[in-house]
């Protein structure tokens, strides 16, 4: 399975300054899940 779709990050003069993938996205919540429950334990 392979999430499609990007995201522009639009700085404030208009211009992109980067695209965030949901890859990306979903790599960034999985890391910050496993560094709660590490905290936990």
């Amino acid at each position: 399975m392979k999430l499609i779709g990007a995201i522009p990050v639009v700085n404030e003069d208009g211009s992109i300054a980067g695209i965030i993938t949901w890859s990306d996205i979903l790599f960034a919540v999985i890391h910050q899940t496993e560094l709660k429950l590490w905290t936990y334990l």
